[in-house]
């Protein structure tokens, strides 16, 4: 669109000169707009022409998509028989391997097992009996030690409740200390007070 010439512009009349006849502006007015139009008219060709070749480029992908998938799926269901014969194939050999590996397996777990048992119970037995004898010692040792605690504890509890009557005292004598000492400042200042009030209305 660049080679077309610009439309006429609608310049204003120069500052002096006499205003042109309606009838020529109206005419500037229609050739401008038919510019505009035919300006248009060659866009929308331009347009419709680039989406016909869209539309074209379109097709031919859906074909070549088309022709891809279909090699493709015919490719991979061959693919796919021969995996699964060959799958097929190995299953068996492996379900007949783990088989007779199943039954060796199962045989000498038997044997193991009963050697295991007979084992278990006389260790069983041993630990048992150590049991039985470590748990009497636990108890009387953890008796000793209960008595101990709670001698202990007694002990610092009694020693608490002195130091917290020690403490209750103390505490009671600051506050009567704190009190007397306020009650007298009070008294002096009120002394001190009434004074001042008393050479006041003296002066007056």
């Amino acid at each position: 669109m660049a080679d077309h010439p610009p439309p006429p512009l609608l310049d204003s009349p120069p500052q002096g000169a006499e205003d042109p006849d309606i009838n020529t502006r109206l005419t500037r007015v229609e050739v401008v707009v038919q510019d505009i139009v035919g300006r248009m008219d060659r866009m929308q060709t331009a347009m419709d022409n680039g989406f016909a070749e869209i539309r074209t480029d379109h097709r031919q992908l859906r074909v070549g998509f088309d022709e891809l998938r279909r090699e493709t799926t015919a490719a991979l269901e061959t693919q796919r028989k021969d995996m699964t014969l060959a799958l097929e194939t190995q299953r068996k050999d492996m379900l007949a391997a783990l088989e007779a590996q199943r039954k060796d397996m199962t045989s000498a777990l038997d044997a193991q097992r009963k050697e295991m048992s007979t084992a278990l119970d006389s260790q069983r037995r041993e630990v048992s009996a150590a049991i039985d004898v470590q748990r009497r010692e636990v108890s009387a040792a953890i008796d000793v030690q209960r008595k101990e605690v709670t001698a202990a504890i007694d002990a610092q509890r009694q020693s608490q409740d002195a130091m917290r009557s020690e403490i209750y005292a103390a505490i009671d004598k600051i506050r009567d200390d704190n009190l007397s000492s306020m009650r007298l400042t009070f008294t002096t200042m009120a002394g001190i007070l009434l004074a001042l009030l008393g050479k006041v209305l003296n002066i007056y």
